[in-house]
């Protein structure tokens, strides 16, 4: 398509030229210009004509080549075909939003695909939401669970000298037991990670939601600073991420960098909420 779009630059810009060429031989050679526009316009046309042909061609060529393929798969593989189209329609709406400056990212495999290999190539301070407005979606944190290799990822962006900020979000009954401390399956998954050199600090929906401005924050978002944001439009559930949408503009960015700003001013570190001898 692209090479298409270059040839039909091309043929225009000849058409520019070819037709101004009588007007500066009159004006130069002192030629008469009736002599030279009936060439002037058969070249015209033979060009639009040439290239019609070629655009008709490739055409034809697709419209085969995919025939042949049908042809050699046989009729009992017009299932695959057919799947094959469903693949191709997902494809071009990725395309589309693609356009607006948005990636798509359609599964937790896709999320996980995408965000795994930017954290192991980021090179910038990383900052993370994590909802945890169910208390189960915490259970992908531990050992051996789905999110391991993500863990790894992320450590790796300390490894090369760079922050990583985590704000965990809870409902603080959920979260807290009677003696106001974390409760120990909570307090071992986000000591781990302090302990692992993550800034961890803790928000409670109630801070978020209750007091002005309000900050309904019911979704995950990772923020590479200064340069793109990976976010969930919809609370998690499970499959942890069944959509999730990537953006490099830069107000987008920002918007995302003063929303965190927002809920840091709202947190609370982790040692005020876990026994002394397990920080």
């Amino acid at each position: 398509m692209a090479k298409r779009w270059y040839v039909r630059f091309a043929v225009f810009g000849l058409d520019a030229v070819l037709i101004a060429l009588p007007i500066v031989l009159q004006r130069l050679a002192g030629l008469e210009p009736g002599l030279l526009v009936p060439g002037v316009v058969a070249l015209v046309i033979a060009m639009h004509s040439w290239m019609s042909h070629r655009e008709l061609l490739a055409s034809l060529d697709e419209r085969v080549e995919l025939a042949k393929l049908r042809t050699i798969a046989g009729p009992e593989n017009s299932e695959l075909y057919a799947f094959i189209d469903v693949l191709t329609a997902e494809l071009l709406k990725k395309l589309e939003r693609l356009k607006k400056g948005e990636l798509l990212l359609e599964s937790d495999d896709e999320y996980w695909l995408f965000v795994n290999k930017a954290l192991r190539e980021a090179e910038v301070d990383v900052k993370a939401i994590d909802v945890n407005l169910d208390p189960r979606l915490l259970a992908h944190w531990a050992s051996g669970n789905s999110l391991d290799e993500y863990y790894r990822c992320c450590l790796d962006v300390l490894r090369r000298g760079h922050s990583f900020e985590r704000v965990f979000v809870f409902h603080r009954g959920d979260a807290l037991d009677e003696d106001g401390l974390l409760c120990p399956e909570i307090a071992e998954v986000l000591v781990r990670q302090d302990r692992d050199g993550i800034d961890v600090l803790l928000a409670w929906s109630e801070d978020l939601y209750g007091a002005a401005p309000k900050l309904p924050i019911d979704h995950d978002y990772l923020l590479f600073s200064g340069d793109k944001v990976v976010y969930a439009p919809t609370q998690q559930h499970d499959p942890y991420y069944n959509e999730a949408v990537v953006t490099k503009s830069a107000v987008d960015v920002r918007r995302f960098a003063e929303l965190h700003e927002a809920i840091k001013r709202r947190t609370h570190p982790l040692s005020e909420f876990v026994d002394a001898a397990a920080a």
